[in-house]
């Protein structure tokens, strides 16, 4: 009679252990799934929050922002993105005067991305692409006595290049992180007098971004 019930033990503990490796197999097998699903859908669209610093800003802002990508194939997408930036501003020197300008962006951008998958639910991917710029250009006071001028609203446009990471959590959503390096000459057709001062002003862009996209 022991020796029964050693041996139902034994297979109650191999009944147990071959459970357990099933488990692990299918929890490895859903960790890898994932990452290759999302790619197979049509696209997706969501949102996104990022921080950015433009080359002679004073500070780096906040921008916050919506997407929708279709995809081409299975490794490449189409995005396009549209996001507000809260007010950067720039400090320069005109005529001995110290002055300054508040620049506040609205970017329209389309982006090809190229994506790498890995046997594991993560997904780097590389951007390139363009964008048009809405900017409103606020100058302050003593800026606007000292040389008559008024604020300005101009489009501009501008390119990027970047990389990110794509995080899979199931075969509808994914989180994403990634940077991009934007390259952007806005005219500043201003008065002649301050003109040839601001010029010379870089709005080139470092922009790190992170959100959430739910496929379809």
């Amino acid at each position: 009679m022991l020796w029964c019930l050693c041996r139902a033990t034994r297979q109650w503990k191999l009944a147990v252990l071959s459970t357990l490796l099933s488990c692990l197999m299918v929890s490895g097998a859903s960790a890898v799934l994932p990452a290759s699903s999302v790619l197979n859908n049509q696209g997706n669209f969501g949102g996104q929050v990022g921080y950015f610093k433009s080359t002679d800003g004073d500070s780096g802002e906040y921008l916050l922002g919506g997407h929708l990508e279709l995809h081409l194939a299975h490794f490449l997408g189409i995005r396009g993105d549209a996001s507000y930036r809260t007010d950067e501003t720039y400090n320069f020197q005109a005529q001995g005067n110290d002055l300054s300008l508040e620049v506040r962006t609205i970017p329209i951008t389309a982006s090809a991305r190229v994506y790498a998958p890995l046997p594991i639910n993560l997904i780097p991917y590389g951007l390139a692409g363009a964008g048009w710029y809405h900017i409103d250009y606020t100058f302050s006071d003593d800026a606007k006595a000292l040389f008559d001028l008024e604020d300005t609203t101009e489009t501009t446009f501008g390119w990027h290049v970047g990389a990110g990471l794509l995080v899979s959590l199931g075969p509808r959503m994914a989180l994403f992180g990634e940077y991009r390096a934007i390259f952007m000459d806005p005219e500043r057709e201003f008065d002649e007098a301050i003109q040839q001062t601001i010029k010379d002003l870089d709005f080139d862009t470092s922009n790190i971004m992170a959100g959430i996209s739910l496929y379809f």
